[in-house]
Parts: structure tokens; sequence; C-alpha cells
């Protein structure tokens, strides 16, 4: 989406051969390669969690980036403890590794979530202002046609991070829903016992084609979080616009400025399963309700689409880049 800017791969290709660019594919590898080549240039803008990207910054914190040290625009900036094996990890990794890195390189980062500049810059001790948002695009050219029959019962819900299962099957209980559920590999056991009396189709690990085939035959698309203080369920909810599909989500901090009740989706709170399956009933007898939410849903994407986010995206790099060359 850059202009203006030298792609890594084209540069591996160039300076080293095909070879080494296979070879690219391994993230160390990239990584080096990449502060080899970074060390020529002033900037370098890079998606955080890429092939290559934290080996790219931690090189350059540890063994000096070429003409300057901090030089690194971080896009879709994304960096949290979830799990307890990533909590044991932060708790080392994080101050003695990660932290210095970033501030020792970082010249601003773009995040998605209005409670993230905040965040970050506490986790970090950096100032608030190098956290800028940009909020990702809710549509892209992939919108499909939905059916609003009276007769959709589906009720799908579907994700890997962050998922309220528990609230999603208290508020099935004894519902007329036909509910599909699609889980990561890792919360397979957990739903499963959840389901031990059959209310869901349960499904792990499926592929994009066929999760899109789920949510354009969902009457309702449930998105049941728990509060993170990063960004969370975008995507989700921009599969279930483009599919056309009304979405029915809880109320975090990672979607605030998306999830906006009874426009861009009916938002209830953490773990309250009653106003779950209220707005869920509501929707699948009332037809109309399905197609109007969706609609609403689509008319506020429309105004954050890809274009948009490419331009945000151009603006922001090129005034960084620019204002830290005018303070050097």
């Amino acid at each position: 989406m850059l202009s203006g800017c030298d792609h890594l791969q084209d540069q591996i290709q160039r300076r080293f051969g095909g070879r080494w660019a296979r070879l690219a594919r391994f993230s160390c590898i990239r990584g080096v390669l990449g502060w080899w080549i970074a060390r020529e240039y002033d900037f370098v803008v890079t998606v955080s969690h890429w092939p290559g990207g934290r080996w790219l910054i931690f090189l350059t914190a540890w063994l000096g980036g070429g003409r300057r040290r901090r030089k690194f625009i971080l896009l879709e900036f994304i960096s949290c403890p979830e799990r307890l094996l990533n909590r044991l990890m932060f708790a080392v990794w994080l101050p003695l590794i990660f932290r210095p890195a970033i501030r020792r390189t970082l010249v601003a980062a773009q995040v998605m979530a209005e409670s993230e500049p905040d965040y970050y810059a506490r986790l970090f001790r950096l100032p608030a202002s190098l956290f800028q948002r940009i909020p990702l695009p809710l549509i892209d050219d992939k919108v499909q046609e939905h059916s609003y029959a009276a007769s959709e019962k589906m009720v799908f819900a579907s994700g890997r991070a962050a998922c309220d299962w528990e609230t999603l099957f208290r508020a099935a209980d004894g519902a007329s829903w036909n509910l599909s559920v699609v889980c990561s590999r890792h919360d397979r056991r957990h739903v499963d016992r959840l389901n031990k009396s059959g209310l869901a189709v349960v499904r792990s690990e499926i592929s994009p084609e066929e999760h899109a085939q789920m949510m354009v035959h969902a009457a309702v698309y449930v998105l049941p979080l728990r509060q993170r203080p990063i960004s969370i369920g975008q995507l989700r909810m921009r599969n279930a616009i483009c599919a056309g599909t009304p979405i029915v989500c809880t109320r975090v901090g990672g979607l605030s400025g998306y999830a906006i009740h009874h426009q861009t989706a009916s938002v209830v709170e953490e773990g309250d399963h009653a106003a779950l399956r209220r707005e869920v009933d509501r929707l699948l007898v009332d037809p109309e309700w399905r197609r109007t939410l969706a609609t609403r849903a689509r008319e506020f994407a429309a105004t954050r689409n890809v274009e948009w986010f490419s331009r945000a995206l151009n603006d922001f790099v090129h005034r960084e880049a620019r204002d830290a060359c005018a303070e050097s």
C-alpha cells in the first residue's frame, strides 16, 4: 500500500539472488538480510508481527542500525501477553529484550483501537503520541449479497483469540438457535465440554473459504469476547459486514469505534448472556431488522474502506518520516 518505498523482498532478490530470496521465507534469515540492507536506509516500515520483523528490530537495536538507531515505523502494532506461556515469556522477554529494543528503535507506530496508545505508552514507557490510531477498514471488495428470509435460523460464532465461549453457550441454552461454532484447536476441548448437551455444531481450524461460506449463510453472527487492552475482533467484524450478516458482539475496548450499538452491531456487556440471547432472538424473529442492521453497518464501513486506509497509512508514514528527519 505504501508509495515511495523500496520493498524488502525486491531488495533481497536484487542483492543476494533467487536462492536467498527463497530462503527469506524463514523469519530469522529474512530478519538478518533485512537488517543488513536496512543499514543503508533512514527508515524501515513493517508490520511488527510479519516474518522477520522482530528479528529486524532486535538486530537494529543491539547491533546498530546504520545511519540512525531510531528508524522503525511499525504498522498494525500488537503486543499483549494472553495465554499462560505468553505471560511467562513476557515476564522475562518484555523487560529484558522487547521493551529496550522498541525504545531504541521506534519512531512511530500505527495502532487500531482507541485504548491502545495509553496502554502501549505504559507498557513500553514511551510517549502515547508515538502510537497513532488508524482504524482498520471494515469492508473490502468482496461484498456479497445476503438473504434475510424469515426461515433463516443459523447463528454463527467463530474466533481464535479472547473468545467468551461460556457466555455464548449460556445464551444458547434452551434457545431455538441453529448454532454453529468455529474455534481454535487450542479452545476445542473447552468448547466441547461446554457443548456436552449438543447445543452446537462445533468445528475447528477450517479454511478461510469455508468460514466465508458459513458467514454468508448465517442469519446472525455472534462475536462473544473477553476484555483485552488491545484491538480484537475487527477482522471478524469485516468478514460479517462484507457478507451482509448482522452482528451481535461484546462491548470491549478493542472494538471501541468499530462496534457501535444498533449501527454496526447489537452490542451487549461482557458476560451478559441474557442480553446476548435477547439481541440474537430479536434478529432471528425480525428479518427486516436483520436487513436494517446489516445495511447500516455497510453504510458506516463504506466511509472506512481499503482505499481510505491506504491513504491514511501513506500520510502517516511519510509525515512521521518527514518529522523525524526535521528533528534530527
